[in-house]
């Protein structure tokens, strides 16, 4: 199958398994459990592309509580909602195409049901991706940096990591998600970036290339974890959605937010810009979900029917 199609597919795919919304049967792995007028249901896929996002679903007729997810190290406590008189747990997971290799995983929900422990055991098979090369010019300074800027950079790389580490159970995203900027795909998730003929790490977000001044919006409710001028990143913005779900916004030339604030879905935050190691302006979105950095366009309408129209 032609790359291109084969990407679209899997993100329509994913979409229309992020928008639903009743425990219905799929193709999709799953456990039902039914004792007396008792349903019990997991609903999971069974295999994933390196890098892409997926959604884990348990629905019971009977009360959950404690329901909690283990996947790639992480253990991930749900928040628990009603639909039509059932208890609904999701997860938003992933694998990040730098640091997950392609092989077959241990994903275990555990949670209590009426009361009663149980435990669900799954496998999941994570597959290769196949991605370009992108081959681009910027400042040399933004490929090798100069001594005097690394003990900034490694500051930078600690503050980063501690602000992915809070852990927030009660679930504020929803799917799909708001797209930050109405821009031109420039450049997507997984390729293996080429600076100055000097290969470096794959991309891990989603480029949406915009008028420098445009207006980003936040992808959906959360708190803002961390705001900052990076050295790559440039004018940089993360929230965290809860569940150990955040978005990334980075290069913006305006930054309207600040770190404790509490966002809506949609509300403007910042401004496109070419801040950091750029070629112009453009909006750099990243997803960050138990797992790693995930594909961001599975998650979005708006940029789904774009790759789906080109």
């Amino acid at each position: 199958m032609n790359v291109r199609w084969s990407a679209r597919l899997v993100a329509a795919a994913v979409l229309a398994c992020l928008l639903l919304a009743a425990p219905a049967s799929s193709r999709a792995a799953k456990a039902v459990v039914a004792r007396g007028a008792g349903t019990i249901r997991l609903a999971c896929p069974s295999q994933a592309i390196a890098g892409e996002p997926f959604m884990v679903r348990l629905t019971s007729s009977w009360p959950l509580e404690r329901v909690h997810v283990l996947w790639l190290g992480r253990d991930i406590d749900l928040s628990v909602s009603q639909w039509n008189d059932y208890d609904v747990a999701l997860a938003l997971l992933g694998s990040d195409v730098k640091t997950v290799k392609p092989g077959t995983y241990d994903l275990v929900v555990k949670a209590d049901v009426n009361r009663q422990p149980r435990t669900f055991r799954r496998k999941m098979e994570i597959r290769a991706r196949k991605s370009p090369v992108q081959s681009l010019s910027v400042d040399p300074r933004m490929v090798t940096p100069p001594s005097e800027e690394l003990e900034r950079i490694r500051r930078e790389s600690q503050e980063i990591g501690e602000a992915l580490s809070i852990y927030t159970p009660q679930r504020r995203w929803s799917a799909p998600l708001f797209q930050p900027v109405d821009g031109r795909v420039s450049s997507v998730y997984g390729v293996q970036r080429v600076f100055n003929g000097e290969p470096r790490n794959r991309h891990r977000g989603l480029d949406l290339a915009a008028p420098e001044g445009t207006d980003v919006h936040a992808a959906a409710d959360g708190e803002v974890v961390l705001v900052g001028h990076h050295y790559f990143a440039g004018g940089s913005i993360y929230v965290d959605h809860g569940q150990g779900v955040f978005t990334l916004y980075f290069h913006l030339s305006k930054i309207l937010v600040k770190k404790g604030d509490q966002v809506k879905r949609g509300e403007v935050i910042g401004k496109v810009g070419a801040t950091g190691r750029v070629t112009g302006p453009h909006l750099h979105l990243s997803v960050y979900v138990p797992g790693g950095l995930a594909d961001p366009a599975p998650l979005l309408e708006k940029t789904t029917d774009d790759l789906l129209r080109n």
